[in-house]
């Protein structure tokens, strides 16, 4: 039963992931798989949160695909949770992103939070949910590459007597040898025992200089001037500082040596 809801939830999650690069003329055919999936799902009687960028304006009443995702949707006692406009640009606005559940009554906060990392403004929503617990995976297997540690362990390495390595006729045994003694050097060296340390060391984001950061700030005033007054000049500003900053961030992020590795 635990793998077929689990194929339940990958299908679930594979057609909300690729509906938005289905064509118009085989929409009609995903509408009648995702009902199939809809159905699989009612009859587990599982809670059912479905979210994601749908392709389908559900401003536009009018649109027979928009009619139909509905209908469909609530026939299975899914509720949108989102009702405002989810991409806005100088031609329209639209609500093609959104958030559906049969459990609204666990609904605490939900909306469209205005942010400018792309053109779809993101969603949210929080509920009511009692989750199991999950521990942390084995701290002992997290490690650092940072420049202070490989060298540390080139020392150690260095220093490291292998003469028994060496006398070794056996190779299989030697192999075991030198691999026995570089684990024990490379866990001393590259271990990262502390959870605060390993949580420090991912935030950590190098590439973010302070003149990156003024484009960044630039890019999101741009973003909040668009949004007060929705013209061609307005949208062209912010998208031309939009592209900027996105290509020095790809770039800062190749050029950025990759410092530490769990």
């Amino acid at each position: 039963m635990a793998s077929k809801r689990l194929q339940i939830s990958e299908l679930l999650w594979f057609f909300c992931e690729n509906l938005n690069i289905i064509e118009n003329e085989n929409k009609k055919v995903y509408m009648k798989q995702l009902e199939q999936v809809l159905l699989a799902i009612n009859n587990e009687k599982k809670l059912v949160y479905l979210t994601g960028d749908l392709n389908i304006d559900l401003l536009e009443n009018y649109e027979s695909y928009s009619s139909q995702l509905q209908n469909l949707l609530t026939s299975y006692n899914l509720k949108a949770l989102i009702n405002k406009p989810t991409r806005i640009n100088i031609q329209k606005n639209s609500l093609i992103d959104n958030i559906f559940t049969n459990a609204s009554e666990n609904v605490t906060v939900c909306g469209v939070h205005l942010t400018d990392i792309s053109d779809h403004l993101p969603i949210v929503a929080c509920f009511k949910q009692q989750l199991v617990r999950i521990e942390f995976e084995n701290r002992e297997n997290q490690f650092s590459f940072s420049r202070h540690r490989i060298d540390k362990l080139n020392e150690r390495l260095l220093s490291t007597d292998w003469t028994d390595v060496l006398l070794c006729s056996d190779v299989d045994a030697a192999f075991e040898l030198f691999t026995n003694i570089f684990r024990v050097a490379f866990k001393d060296c590259c271990q990262i025992s502390s959870l605060g340390k390993i949580k420090k060391i991912l935030k950590q984001k190098p590439w973010v200089t302070t003149d990156f950061r003024r484009m960044l700030n630039k890019k999101k005033y741009l973003y909040k001037k668009f949004i007060k007054n929705s013209s061609s000049e307005n949208f062209l500003k912010f998208k031309s500082q939009s592209q900027i900053c996105n290509k020095v961030n790809k770039q800062a992020k190749k050029d950025q040596p990759c410092i530490d590795h769990r």
